[in-house]
This record gives structure tokens, C-alpha cells and sequence, in this order.
């Protein structure tokens, strides 16, 4: 289960700066006022979709099957039975999660289910392109998918390779460059990296 702690990846576009202590990278999700000083209320608290409660619950009755499925519909997507399964994994209990796709493959094949690596990578990618899923890469060569598609900051734990949410509200961004002409900001995207001290 580490895996399924360790957590989202966020996509930088070639030419986003990173710091000494994390990655900004634009991405699609975020309006731009809303980083111009604290994090808002709107922010932390975006509404999670009905598939996934901030509790952790799901609908009141829903199985596991039956969440992924509402999960998928909300984004309408045809249920197919792979789609069913990973999404099960990914939703079926109602907590958001970070995962890796070698994770969700290995836990498919835990499970009995009979799922290629390249059916969870393509399937991981319609889930991000449907808005149901958050992709964060780390180093340009891992990625991690996030549940909570709403937006947050995150940590890397480099000792272990796993990502995990960071407290939004201590992020604080007080001015962001000038978008170059023809264009604007769309999103922001923070991972920390951490080290353990020694």
C-alpha cells in the first residue's frame, strides 16, 4: 500500500523554472487571481465530486462498484469492465489517493484482474483528460495521479519516491512573472521536496 499513499505528479511544460525547494509548473487547472496572496477559501475547499467525499464515504450505500461507476459517469465516461476495475481501485472506497500506474497495475493483479501496464497507462490518461484525475510528475520522469483533482499544493518524500498533500493553507504566493505576450496563466502547480535530516 505505499504506493497508493504516495501520491500525484504535476505536469510542467518545458522552460517552467523550478526552485530549490519545489516546482511551480503552469497547468490547466488554476485561475490566476486566486494566487495573487493566500491561498482562498475556494481553494481548499473546492467541491469534491460525488464519487469522492472529503469524508471518505461515498453516497450513503454505495458499494465500491457502484462508486466507480458513478465516478466515471460524471465525467462520461463509458464503464467498460477495465474502466470499472481501476477506477474501483482508485475510488471504490471513497478516499482520494496517490498512486503510480505500476502501483495500479500491480494491485489489478492482485485483485485477479487480468490488465496490461500499457491498458493502465492509457486508462490513467483518459481519467486526466476527463478531469477525473490530477497527473504530477516529479523530475520529469515519474508520475503520480491524484483523486483530488481540486488544487493543492503537494510533498515529495524523496527518501521513500512518494507524494502526499501539503497543507494548502501555510502556501503563500505573493506575485507570479508576467505571462509572454498571447498568452495567461492557466494554472499553478507546487511540489515541495523534502529530505529527511540526518
Amino acid at each position: 500500500m505505499t504506493g497508493a499513499e504516495g501520491d500525484p505528479v504535476a505536469r510542467a511544460p518545458s522552460g517552467v523554472p523550478r526552485s530549490g525547494f519545489g516546482r511551480i509548473a503552469v497547468e490547466n487547472r488554476l485561475r490566476p487571481a486566486i494566487f495573487l496572496g493566500r491561498m482562498t477559501e475556494d481553494m481548499r475547499h473546492s467541491p469534491m465530486p460525488p464519487a469522492v467525499s472529503e469524508a471518505g464515504t461515498g453516497a450513503a450505500g454505495d458499494g465500491p462498484q457502484e462508486r466507480a461507476a458513478s465516478w466515471l459517469g460524471q465525467a462520461g465516461l463509458r464503464p467498460t469492465r477495465q474502466r470499472l476495475v481501476l477506477a474501483g481501485l482508485l475510488v471504490g472506497d471513497g478516499r482520494h489517493r496517490h498512486v503510480t500506474a505500476e502501483w495500479l497495475h500491480a494491485s489489478a493483479a492482485d485483485r485477479g484482474e487480468n490488465v496490461s501496464l500499457a491498458t493502465v497507462y492509457n486508462t490513467l490518461g483518459a481519467f486526466c483528460a476527463a478531469g477525473l484525475l490530477r497527473e504530477i510528475r516529479v523530475d520529469g520522469a515519474k508520475s503520480y495521479f491524484d483523486t483530488n483533482t481540486t488544487n493543492h499544493p503537494h510533498f515529495y518524500w524523496e527518501d521513500s519516491a512518494r507524494i502526499s498533500d501539503a497543507p494548502a493553507s501555510e502556501l503563500e504566493i505573493r506575485r507570479l512573472p508576467h505571462a509572454p505576450d498571447g498568452c495567461e496563466i492557466a494554472a499553478i502547480d507546487v511540489v515541495i521536496r523534502l529530505r529527511r535530516i540526518t
